[in-house]
């Protein structure tokens, strides 16, 4: 008994067959046909999908890129605010500087105007020592600060100059030379300044000594007691002699 073979073909390709192929063309060149166009069609879907998967992964990498951006952005911004707030409270700390040194500049020329009057007045009543230098000092001083073009700053330059110069005489001791006159007469004495407290004098021979009597604004000659201390005086102010104690009147009314 012969076994009937049967050739088994997919469904479609039977509806299909009828449709594609010729009828003189024979049924394996049709299902080759077929088989050809299947495969182009499969081959052309895959390389949709893999474009189509390479334009996701480039669309999730922009995503990805775009909330990096974005979280550095929110960043930026909080960054920046601070910078602003920092900006402003300095930017209010210089006006309030600025309104500060003008009201410093309003006040502090008269000030200096009336500190060079303040020394004016010191030097006036105080011991007559370095008289031309100082009264020099002062006029400098009186120019520079009625001069339109000198500068605030100059001008207070100059003025605390000044006062530390005054008040380093206060810490001198110092012998020197000079012409007086006594008792009618100009004579040559050796001077012993005591920094602002006092001032005495020896005659060049040695026999008499005196002072200057700030009551009376007149050198007067000391009693013979004070002979030896304004000589030891005046050998300490010269180095010639170590620093000891002296009895000499000082001040007003003399005292001791």
């Amino acid at each position: 008994m012969k076994r009937k073979v049967f050739l088994s073909l997919p469904l479609f390709l039977l509806v299909l067959l009828p449709r594609v192929l010729p009828a003189a063309d024979s049924p394996v060149a049709a299902v080759t046909d077929i088989a050809q166009q299947t495969v182009t069609v499969q081959q052309q879907t895959q390389k949709a999908v893999a474009a189509w998967e390479k334009e996701r992964q480039e669309l999730l990498a922009r995503l990805q890129n775009g909330k990096i951006e974005a979280d550095l952005l929110r960043y930026r911004q909080k960054k920046l605010r601070r910078y602003l707030a920092e900006r402003r409270n300095r930017i209010a700390k210089l006006k309030q500087g600025i309104a500060e040194r003008q009201v410093i500049t309003r006040e502090l020329e008269p000030f200096l105007d009336q500190t060079l009057e303040r020394a004016k007045e010191m030097f006036q009543q105080g011991l007559p020592f370095l008289e031309e230098e100082r009264q020099q000092r002062f006029a400098g001083l009186d120019a520079t600060l009625n001069s339109y073009d000198a500068s605030l700053a100059e001008k207070l330059r100059r003025v605390l100059e000044m006062l530390q110069i005054e008040a380093r005489y206060g810490h001198q001791v110092e012998a020197y030379d000079r012409v007086l006159t006594l008792a009618g007469k100009e004579t040559t004495v050796n001077v012993l300044r005591l920094g602002r407290i006092g001032l005495y004098y020896l005659t060049l021979d040695g026999r008499e000594a005196g002072w200057y009597n700030p009551d009376g604004k007149t050198w007067e000659p000391l009693p013979g007691r004070f002979l030896e201390p304004v000589k030891d005086g005046l050998r300490m102010a010269m180095k010639q002699r170590a620093v000891d104690l002296v009895r000499l009147p000082v001040g007003k009314g003399g005292r001791q």
